[in-house]
């Protein structure tokens, strides 16, 4: 079982309104993919699992305020310092208030990255988002660059990048943004 927790921490700047910028966590997507213990002979990993999305937006225009359930699939595959691959999930709402549609949503992330030897990773993906409520997509594009370290026995991989938004709506994020990353990692032992 391989375990994935999304927690956001943002800063959105309104330039074009009246609205005050917010600053805070977004909702938790946490999968769980279940996965072959061992890669298949052509180099292809993959996984099959629960989306579930937890509510824990710290202002109203960082979540959905509700929780949500579904569908997630990760197919990859890593040779010579390649990965190639995508994730995708679809979630739906399961228990929000009467006044608001129940989430319905996909998420596609295809993605390519290279590591070098010394543990730094060039990575480029998009992150789709398309709402079938209101039937409208989000693509950012990220480019970013991160390295594993080794903090005290836990090993991180820390970074950043530039993200540029190919595809939005009135209500979402529009232009350049940035990101700073850290995931940390447990490898089997």
């Amino acid at each position: 079982m391989i375990s994935r927790t999304v927690l956001p921490m943002t800063y959105q700047v309104y330039n074009e309104s009246n609205l005050k910028d917010d600053w805070g966590v977004g909702d938790i997507v946490q999968s769980l993919f279940f996965s072959p213990s061992k890669t298949s002979e052509s180099g292809i990993t993959w996984g099959v699992g629960p989306a579930i999305l937890l509510p824990t937006a710290s202002e109203k225009t960082l979540g959905a305020d509700q929780y949500g359930l579904g569908p997630t699939f990760v197919i990859l595959k890593q040779t010579h310092g390649w990965t190639v691959g995508a994730l995708a999930n679809h979630i739906w709402g399961v228990e929000h208030d009467d006044d608001v549609d129940a989430i319905s949503s996909t998420f596609v992330q295809p993605f390519v990255s290279y590591t070098y030897p010394n543990s730094t990773t060039v990575g480029l993906n998009t992150e789709t988002t398309y709402d079938w409520n209101s039937e409208e997509a989000t693509m950012p594009v990220n480019l970013t660059v991160t390295k594993v370290i080794n903090l005290n026995g836990q090993l991180i991989s820390v970074g950043a990048g530039a993200r540029y938004w190919a595809d939005d709506h009135d209500a979402s994020p529009k232009g350049w943004g940035a990101r700073l990353i850290a995931s940390f990692v447990f490898p089997k032992k």
